[in-house]
């Protein structure tokens, strides 16, 4: 059984990601489906925020100008707290190079960006369960 499954409570799902639009989208998407969502529009300030939220999973866009998200989830890893919420590359890069990057960065697991708000939450249940 997951936390979030002990706490009674919705999982809860912070997304990081260079671009606005998508972050909406993907939180209205997962809001929709019961899912409780933050947003931070880029890495700056995302210890912090995993800090405070306490998140069951970490989605983090693979390529945002500022810092890679591989690099992102080594800084999150180190300075996020005790509680291990699930860190997650999560990409539009072909299916081969996400897996074997989020190998290579010690990820908990990756998922290749879609806006099929269904096929995104079995996926990040799946990853939790």
């Amino acid at each position: 059984m997951n936390e979030a499954s002990c706490r009674n409570e919705a999982v809860r799902v912070l997304a990081v990601d260079d671009d606005a639009k998508q972050l909406s989208l993907l939180a209205r998407l997962l809001t929709k489906r019961g899912f409780d969502v933050r947003t931070v529009e880029g890495p700056i300030g995302v210890s912090s925020v995993v800090r405070s939220f306490d998140p069951d999973v970490v989605l983090v866009d693979v390529f945002m100008p500022a810092l890679r998200g591989d690099q992102l989830l080594s800084i999150i890893r180190r300075n996020a707290g005790s509680r291990r919420a699930r860190l997650v590359l999560f990409s539009s890069a072909d299916t081969d190079d996400l897996r074997k990057l989020a190998g290579e960065a010690n990820a908990d697991g990756w998922i290749q960006k879609t806006f099929d708000g269904d096929e995104l939450a079995r996926s990040i249940r799946r990853l939790i369960a």
